[in-house]
């Protein structure tokens, strides 16, 4: 029986990347399949930064796909593209807000003389949603 692409992509599927903890095909990172004879070349696509990991994860494909009856050579070509994401929203929203908290407090003048001179602070604590809400929270 000749070997085909619905049968390593079966096998794909039983085959969790240890990084995401999903499989390769519902994870989509199976971006093409090519059988010649018994030779097999995989290509995947991450989506999340992991050149240390190639190595790994090619190595573990290819045992995992030497596995299938007539298999010959496994090949697995590793590429990745991560997508970068939006700035949260209400960014803008929370630095107004810890302005005018920071305005308020006993603190305001130097906390706030601080901000201005250094602008990088105010965009690191921006790109901190998170913790700047907390911090804006905490002043009544």
């Amino acid at each position: 029986m000749a070997l085909s692409e619905a049968d390593v992509l079966a096998s794909l599927r039983t085959l969790g990347d240890p990084n995401t903890g999903r499989d390769f095909v519902s994870g989509k990172s199976v971006r093409k399949v090519q059988i010649d004879g018994g030779n097999v070349t995989v290509d995947l696509m991450l989506a999340y930064p992991a050149r240390s990991q190639h190595e790994v994860l090619r190595k573990l494909v290819v045992q995992h796909l030497a596995a299938l009856p007539g298999i010959g050579k496994v090949t697995v070509n590793i590429s990745l593209k991560v997508a970068s994401h939006a700035v949260q929203r209400g960014v803008n929203q929370v630095r107004a807000l810890l302005r005018a908290a920071l305005q308020r407090s006993f603190v305001a003048s130097p906390a706030l003389a601080a901000l201005e001179i250094y602008p990088d602070v105010l965009e690191k604590i921006t790109k901190r949603a998170t913790v700047v809400r907390d911090t804006a929270r905490a002043f009544p």
